[in-house]
């Protein structure tokens, strides 16, 4: 990573993210002594995923999504949105999700001259993410 960082060549930070709709809130404020009440709507279903693009503290690329992220609409994203938000000879850093490894996503980034980094497994960044995610739950705060 160093060395990509040394030769100044643009540094793009991919991940995806999903929302659960009928994720009810846990906690609430009322007055000091007064119950607080609230409603929930147990029949709502449906989940909204987000992938973006950061580069730098930019984001130069996102699209929200009804469905599920798979290998076939990363493909699309990447070939419609992404590629066509890209500075010249990027190297894209990406988590080790399955679906991001598919042959035909990293041969359309390749032939685009880019190039693809994953992250290792169980990396520092996600760890240190889930830790915090945890801790600030807790604390009814949630960082984006």
């Amino acid at each position: 990573m160093d060395a990509y960082k040394q030769s100044d060549r643009p540094i793009v930070y991919i991940d995806e993210s999903g929302f659960a709709v009928d994720s009810p809130r846990q906690y609430g404020y009322s007055k000091q002594g007064k119950r607080c009440y609230g409603t929930h709507n147990w029949h709502a279903r449906g989940r909204k995923n987000v992938i973006g693009a950061l580069l730098g503290k930019k984001i130069i690329a996102s699209s929200l999504f009804e469905t599920n992220i798979n290998a076939d609409i990363f493909y699309a994203w990447t070939k419609d949105v992404l590629l066509h938000n890209l500075p010249s000879n990027s190297v894209i850093v990406i988590d080790n999700a399955s679906f991001h490894k598919r042959q035909d996503i990293r041969n359309i980034i390749a032939s685009k001259n880019h190039t693809m980094l994953f992250l290792p497994t169980y990396s520092r960044l996600r760890r240190f993410r889930a830790k915090l995610g945890t801790k600030t739950q807790k604390r009814g705060h949630y960082i984006f």
